[in-house]
This record gives structure tokens, sequence and C-alpha cells, in this order.
């Protein structure tokens, strides 16, 4: 994933942040009791992309919104979301990992949009 990150632009963000009112749709579909925290994770990452699009996250870091952006467009893999166990437990862990890796600036922007963070990273990362 670093690599992406490298090619990450505006443009990039831009485009994404139009697809996200589909794409929140499939996140509330994306429950399984394996990995019950991973809709709310993709919510906040999907609002973390938004205020970015609009110039409102000015503090979280370019890089934390571009691992976000990067984690997105894996998940939604081209609008084609997660259908078997083995997806969902691929696209839970890479979540996880960008969430945990990113965990001071994600809990900032949560608490400003009064997300409890035990809804976003309740457990250390899956392995």
């Amino acid at each position: 994933m670093t690599k992406d990150v490298l090619i990450v632009t505006p443009k990039n963000l831009r485009e994404f942040v139009a697809k996200l009112p589909r794409f929140r749709h499939h996140f509330r579909e994306m429950f399984t009791p394996e990995f019950p925290f991973l809709p709310a994770q993709l919510e906040l990452m999907a609002n973390v992309l938004e205020a970015a699009a609009s110039g409102l996250n000015e503090a979280i870091p370019m890089l934390t919104t571009a691992e976000v952006l990067v984690a997105m467009v894996q998940v939604t893999g081209g609008e084609r979301f997660p259908n078997s166990r083995a997806e969902f437990h691929d696209d839970a862990v890479m979540v996880s990992k960008v969430i945990h890796r990113n965990r001071s600036a994600l809990q900032r922007f949560a608490g400003t949009k009064g997300v409890l963070w035990t809804n976003i990273e309740p457990n250390p990362v899956l392995e």
C-alpha cells in the first residue's frame, strides 16, 4: 500500500468522494459477526475523505488521508464489494491496520464527529 499512497492526487480524492453516496449503502451491509466494526470503520474513513475533499480536515496529515483513500479504493475495488468470508477478512485486516497506523489523527477526527473510538478500534489489529 505504501507505494500506492505516493500516487494519490487531489483529483483521485475528488473522484472517489463523488462515488461515496453509492458506496455508503454497501458499507452498512458489510456487517458480519467476525468483523462487527468494519461498517463503522468504513464510515469514519468515508467522513475523513469527504472532509479532505472539502478542505475541512486540516488537522489530518496528508499521508493519513492518502492511506485512507488507498484502503477505501481497495475495499471498493472498482465498485466490487467483498462477498466471501476470505474477502471480508482481507479487507477488515487492511482497514484495521490503516486505522491502527493512523490512530492518533483518526481518533481526534472521530472525536470532532462525536464518534466513540471504541466503536472504531475496540481491539488490537487483526492478524
